[in-house]
C-alpha cells in the first residue's frame, strides 16, 4: 500500500507542478501584454501613443529653443565685441585716419614706380574722365 500511495503522491505532485507551470506560463503572458499595453508605440498598428507624441513634442520644442538662444546669445556677443572695438578707437586715431584717407584722396601719389603706376586726386581723374568721352 506504501507503494501505492508513493505512486499516488507522486503523480499528484507531477499534477501541482504541471499547476504551477501552468499557471507561471500564464502569468507570464499576462506579463508580457501588461509591458506591450505600456509601451510608447503600439505594436499592433505601429502608431505612436500620446506619450511618445508628447515627448517628440516636447523634444522638438526644447531643441528649436536651445538653437534659438544660442543664435540670440552668439549675435548679441558678435555684436558686443563690435560696439568695443568702436569705441574703443579714440578721436585722435580717427582724426588721424581721416587726414591720411583724404591726402591720398586729394594728392597725386606713386603707387608703383616700375610699373609707371601713380594715383591721381579724384578731381583730376574726373576731369581726364570727362575729356576722354566728349
Amino acid at each position: 500500500m506504501n507503494e501505492e500511495n508513493d505512486e499516488v503522491g507522486t503523480t499528484k505532485g507531477s499534477s501541482d507542478v504541471d499547476e504551477v507551470r501552468e499557471r507561471d506560463a500564464t502569468s507570464s503572458d499576462a506579463i508580457a501584454d501588461d509591458v506591450a499595453n505600456q509601451s510608447l508605440v503600439d505594436t499592433s498598428g505601429g502608431t505612436p501613443s500620446s506619450a511618445m507624441l508628447v515627448a517628440i513634442i516636447v523634444g522638438s520644442l526644447f531643441i528649436v529653443f536651445s538653437a534659438g538662444l544660442s543664435y540670440y546669445f552668439f549675435f548679441s556677443y558678435r555684436d558686443l565685441l563690435a560696439k568695443e572695438r568702436l569705441t574703443k578707437a579714440s578721436v585722435v586715431e580717427l582724426r588721424e585716419q581721416r587726414a591720411m584717407e583724404t591726402e591720398q584722396l586729394s594728392e597725386y601719389g606713386v603707387l608703383d614706380a616700375e610699373k609707371g603706376i601713380i594715383r591721381l586726386p579724384i578731381e583730376a581723374g574726373i576731369d581726364k574722365t570727362l575729356e576722354r568721352y566728349k
